[in-house]
Order: C-alpha cells, then structure tokens, then sequence
C-alpha cells in the first residue's frame, strides 16, 4: 500500500499539533515536568526539578519538600526568608541534616516566587529583576546544598552567602510593589 500524503494544509496542522501533544505528553509522563539533574542542585531555576535521583540524598524523607504554596509575592519573600533564617540558624548550630531539607525547600520557594511574579504580569524590567534576584539565590543555595553533601563532612556556613542573598532578597521586596 503507498504512503498516503495529506495535503490540505489545515488538516496537516492538526495532524502535527496532535502529534507534538503525543510527544510532549509521553515526555512529561516519562521524565516529569523538570528537565534532568546533572548535579544535585536546589533547584533550576526555570523549572525546579526534584532531585531524588542522586544517591547522597538516601539518607532523608522527599516528602518533605511538600509546602505551603504562598498566594502573592510579598508572602513568597516572606516564606523565603524565613526559610534563610533557619538554614543560617541551622548551619551555625551545626546541624547540617536540618539545614540540608530547608536548603532543598529554598529551591521550591523560589519557583513559587517566579510564577507568582509571572502570573501578577509585572512590567518586563520588574520581571527581570525577578528572575535575576532567584538566580543569585539559587547559586548560593546550589553552592551550600554542594557543600553539604562534600564527602569532606566539614562545617558548611552561610555567611559567604549571606549578603548576596540579602541583596537578591532586598531586590524581590522592591519589586511587591510593582
């Protein structure tokens, strides 16, 4: 039988937009919303990806990743900077376990904070700035959530981190407003 070749421009697009649904539903239900770790970040910052595919993290529940998801940006600084608060705290009492699951949370509150900012659509620089104050963020939180998980098992602080976070987190205040 021959290949048969459609040729009503119309029905092509459709045949095409059904067949990308296919595909992009079959990838999302094969790999999940996020694209693939190659380390065990926090988070991505596009699209925070869970990172239960790394062996060092055995040791702890992912269920606790579940939060509370903040309905506006000003409660989603907030929860982020309670949640620094307690990874500052933790890390200076020693118990880097603790500091470990909230450094994890950190990487989730941040995509709250990014889809909060997208979705109250402010304007393109507030969004910017946004966006660049979670990366600033994240690095730091990558780079402690690195830290912790080092087979050196020395101390991790944040004050290395500290005033950079402060800085991004002064930024996305600045932008409630907006």
């Amino acid at each position: 039988m021959d290949n048969p070749q459609v040729t009503d421009p119309t029905i092509a697009a459709i045949l095409m937009r059904g067949t990308l649904s296919v595909i992009a539903v079959s990838c999302f239900g094969a790999l999940g919303c996020a694209p693939a770790q190659t380390q065990a970040p926090v988070v991505e910052r596009a699209g925070h990806a869970d990172h239960a595919d790394h062996d060092d993290h055995a040791d702890h529940d992912h269920a606790d990743h579940d939060h509370e998801h903040p309905e506006t940006l000003a409660a989603g600084v907030a929860d982020l900077e309670e949640i620094c608060a307690d990874v500052k705290a933790l890390l200076d009492a020693g118990d880097q376990e603790k500091a470990d699951d909230q450094v994890h949370l950190v990487g989730h509150v941040l995509e709250d904070i990014q889809s909060l900012a997208t979705s109250a659509k402010l304007p393109a620089d507030a969004l910017a700035a946004v966006n660049k104050a979670a990366d600033e963020i994240f690095d730091c939180f990558d780079k402690l959530d690195t830290a912790l998980h080092a087979p050196e098992g020395k101390a991790v602080e944040y004050a290395p981190y500290a005033k950079r976070i402060e800085a991004a987190i002064q930024i996305l205040k600045a932008q409630e407003s907006n």
